[in-house]
């Protein structure tokens, strides 16, 4: 079976190795609200699985990787990101505050992956295979919890071991009518649906896709639109119709009429959702009703974050004042409006954290992945036209690298892990891909 022809999943000791490496990987991550619940360091522990899973799996399954140098791989992707985790290690005031190591760690951790994963492709179609099993859990347990919402408020929360601001919001959001499932923010639930859309986008990236995966696409953008969530909603539709027109090569008047036929349909498929389902009518009046100033349409995010954002820049413009500096001393400089918080803007957080000098570092890493991703694609699918699911799953890694940028405007993307640990895996995807189209070597494969 060659590299780039694979679609059908067998169940075998080798896909079982990889599905149970990326369940080790996300589990943290989808089940970020129980953290505090499960034993101590249980991400940690779990992280370090999947390092060793993947590591097994690359030394028992020479055959199919590339022995790429890790010199090859430090020459640009590699050199960028050891930047970024000394960025993230120097002046960290997660650790100088003693809180967590949590982040470092998985920075780490996902830097080690980067050597494993980038030798062979074999791996990217079941990273969407457990992001898909994840997401339906959540919305099935988001929309059980929707109406059951005494036995989420009596049995569910109370396991969550946050500060009484979170849970305060949390109630806040269960009577606004949003779903909220086992998240204990909404935002985080948010991030899920997102997610969820973009792993059963086969209809939309593919155009040929089965009826289990037109339902699963319908039903986790039904699920975003129920958590009430503006920006993860925008981000991700703009990053799809921007992969779908940038990336169709057989892009035609046809194919067009679909397109609006389809955006025709889904606004109509809102439109009677907005007057049957009240939480959809919830999140469309947050673009209308609050939309009248920009602070209102921010939720006061320019007064209090971004304005604040800026002041800590102006300080220390150059390297910054330190890891997570924003989020541990925005209390202060708000005059204690504004408690323990991130900046809702990655790009404004990461000049008031690390200054001019570190902004760069993280653009260019982010500039190089979206440029790696969007060129291996037109490549390959110029190169192998019988191989369009494979293609498929760079497209959607692709669409993830850009929702995640796009959501980094008014979102915390880069700190929270539900959202950063699925983008650099997509990243890794990109380079991988990448490599292989480069080394033009198509192996046989155990899976």
């Amino acid at each position: 079976m060659e590299a780039y022809a694979v679609y059908g999943m067998k169940i075998n000791k080798w896909n079982l190795m990889i599905y149970s490496g990326f369940f080790c990987l996300l589990m943290p991550t989808f089940m970020i609200s129980f953290a505090g619940y499960l034993f101590p360091g249980a991400s940690i522990y779990l992280w370090m699985a999947a390092s060793l899973v993947f590591s097994y799996f690359y030394a028992s399954c020479g055959k199919i990787c590339l022995k790429i140098s890790i010199p090859k791989l430090l020459k640009k992707p590699g050199l960028v990101w050891m930047l970024i985790i000394i960025i993230v290690l120097m002046h960290n005031y997660d650790l100088k505050e003693s809180i967590t190591a949590r982040q470092p760690i998985c920075y780490i951790s996902l830097f080690i992956l980067f050597f494993i994963l980038s030798q062979t492709i074999t791996w990217v179609k079941f990273f969407w295979g457990v992001v898909k099993i994840f997401c339906t859990f959540h919305l099935i347990t988001g929309i059980f919890f929707l109406f059951n919402k005494s036995m989420l408020i009596n049995n569910i929360i109370p396991l969550f071991q946050v500060d009484e601001n979170v849970i305060r919001l949390l109630y806040q959001a269960i009577e606004n009518g949003y779903m909220t499932g086992l998240c204990y923010h909404y935002s985080t639930m948010g991030m899920y649906m997102a997610l969820g859309v973009v792993a059963f986008s086969d209809m939309l990236l593919l155009q040929k896709s089965t009826w289990i995966q037109k339902i699963g696409f319908f039903s986790m953008f039904l699920g975003l639109l129920l958590t009430g969530k503006r920006g993860p909603l925008l981000a991700v539709v703009l990053a799809l119709l921007i992969v779908y027109l940038t990336t169709n090569k057989l892009l035609n008047r046809k194919k067009l009429f679909r397109v609006f036929a389809g955006l025709i349909f889904i606004f109509a498929l809102i439109m009677v959702a907005y007057y049957k389902i009240p939480q959809v009518q919830s999140t469309i009046n947050r673009f209308i009703v609050e939309s009248s100033d920009i602070n209102s349409f921010s939720s006061g995010r320019v007064d209090y974050f971004y304005v604040n954002a800026i002041s800590m820049f102006l300080e220390k413009p150059l390297f910054g004042n330190g890891w997570r500096f924003f989020r541990h001393n925005i209390e202060h400089y708000s005059g204690g409006i504004i408690g323990t918080n991130d900046a809702h803007n990655i790009f404004l957080e990461l000049l008031a954290d690390t200054g001019i000098i570190g902004l760069t570092i993280f653009i260019c890493f982010f500039a190089m992945s979206i440029f790696v991703t969007y060129t291996t694609i037109k490549k390959i699918t110029g190169s192998y036209s019988s191989n369009a699911h494979e293609v498929l799953y760079l497209k959607k890694a692709f669409v993830y690298q850009l929702f995640f940028l796009m959501y980094g405007l008014s979102g915390n993307s880069l700190y929270d892990e539900q959202c950063y640990i699925p983008y650099f895996v997509c990243c890794i995807a990109g380079y991988t891909y990448n490599l292989q189209f480069r080394n033009r070597i198509i192996r046989k494969r155990p899976c």
